[in-house]
């Protein structure tokens, strides 16, 4: 791997967990290139460690579902960001096929973090993390195969039922719930490749 990219890979591990203390705070950010960022999951453009854009958070909801759903997106975040530090220490090419799994958990973030915001009444961070979530399963999509490519191709089927969450927040929310359990097992599949340095946060109601 060019050791830009490597570079990178490891900015993006650094900041997904910086930005985990932001969606339990609602303040504080990660900065790239001078642009603030101020998100649940750091959005991606061309590889797993991509600079994150911007994206507003919304403020902190204290119901039980919301809270499950936080301990959800911080479970998720830290893992894609274990994964990409573990891929980056074995020097993994970007169009390895394990990559997949650092987009798709991500893409499982940004499905968790819409549906966290459209429960809490904010449609613009929705269409956001909506319109994320479609871009990275498709990189995941693109370098997926076996299961996995499986997993992503039924996830992606569920995101086509569904359109702007802003506009019909019911069906995006039964959208999102699919996907969010679609790629649940995907969370064991990146614990087995990171082992001992796997996240243990778990959720409970």
């Amino acid at each position: 791997m060019p050791i830009r990219s490597r570079d990178r890979l490891l900015a993006a591990a650094v900041c997904l967990v910086v930005m985990l203390v932001m969606v339990l705070t609602g303040t504080a950010a990660c900065t790239s290139g001078g642009t603030t960022t101020t998100s649940g999951v750091a959005p991606s453009t061309t590889t797993a460690a991509a600079e994150p854009t911007t994206t507003i958070l919304p403020p902190a909801f204290a119901t039980p579902e919301s809270n499950a759903l936080t301990r959800e997106l911080k479970r998720t975040a830290q893992l894609a960001a274990v994964l990409a530090q573990h891929l980056q220490d074995q020097g993994v090419a970007g169009d390895d096929p394990r990559i997949a799994l650092v987009w798709a958990l991500r893409a499982r973030g940004q499905a968790v973090t819409a549906r966290k915001a459209i429960l809490e009444k904010q449609p613009e961070l929705a269409d956001n993390a909506a319109k994320e979530l479609r871009t990275l399963l498709a990189r995941a999509g693109t370098l997926a195969d076996g299961s996995l490519a499986a997993e992503i191709a039924k996830a992606v089927a569920l995101m086509a039922t569904m359109g702007r969450p802003s506009g019909d927040p019911t069906t995006a929310a039964v959208a999102l719930d699919g996907i969010i359990k679609q790629l649940e097992p995907l969370i064991a599949q990146a614990q087995a490749l990171v082992g001992s340095a796997s996240p243990t946060t778990t959720v409970s109601g």
